[in-house]
């Protein structure tokens, strides 16, 4: 699913300022269908990584492939394409419109799924699926009910919840997820990791999740540590519960 070779990622100083290197000749490979914690401090790249992953930041060298496409090279477009087929994203601080419901906060990328400039696809399926997909990941992730609710009137962890909801919509086959706990209570966010590990067994999503929260590393199948640049293999934590 993912396959990277040589990646190094640095950001240039100003004039008078040295570069600064945040990823170091990193090697990876994430079979698909697994899910992995990536684990580290704050500042070690974890975002950085994600970013590149996701097709956020181009600005590396190396090779990036996920599941089979190499990223390095593709222009905007295909990595607009990139984004809403395969990959699906999920971030700290949820990113909803607020104006918009909760299911039309879903539906969302059904409206980039084949196109650039905001239009529905000729290949989009007719809303009135979309619509009905949208219902269904609501009910998934526990949100029933609360179709017509605005963002702003859920809760932190309802919040992730329609997040990861939208960031599944288009079926991808890779879910990015960055410190979504970070800003949940301990009860709340061993929900939504539940939720996740639930989403991963059933759909064999495969399942990347940035966190230094040992609780969440436990839920996955293997843990991987981003220390100085470098990323290695790491413990699954023992004792901890998700």
């Amino acid at each position: 699913m993912i396959q990277v070779r040589g990646l190094t990622r640095t950001y240039h100083g100003r004039a008078g300022e040295p570069d600064q290197v945040i990823l170091r000749n990193v090697d990876l490979d994430i079979a698909g269908g697994t899910m992995v914690a990536l684990i580290g401090r704050s500042g070690s790249g974890k975002t950085t990584l994600l970013s590149i992953l996701g097709g956020l930041d181009d600005g590396f060298s190396g090779s990036v492939r996920i599941d089979g496409l190499e990223l390095a090279g593709l222009d905007d477009s295909a990595l607009s394409r990139l984004r809403a087929t395969t990959i699906g994203m999920v971030f700290q601080t949820a990113q909803h419109i607020a104006y918009l419901t909760c299911l039309d906060n879903v539906c969302l990328p059904a409206l980039f799924a084949d196109n650039d400039q905001g239009r529905p696809a000729r290949r989009t399926p007719p809303w009135s699926a979309v619509r009905a997909r949208a219902r269904e990941l609501l009910e998934t992730v526990g949100l029933s009910g609360l179709e017509a609710r605005r963002p702003g009137k859920l809760s932190g962890g309802q919040q992730q919840r329609l997040g990861i909801a939208r960031a599944l919509l288009n079926r991808p086959s890779l879910l990015l997820c960055d410190e979504i706990t970070g800003n949940l209570d301990p009860i709340t966010g061993a929900g939504v990791i539940e939720l996740l590990t639930e989403l991963n067994q059933a759909h064999q999503v495969t399942v990347l999740m940035a966190t230094h929260d040992t609780q969440v590393a436990a839920s996955a199948d293997s843990v991987l540590v981003i220390e100085d640049g470098r990323v290695r293999a790491g413990q699954v934590p023992v004792g901890a519960t998700s």
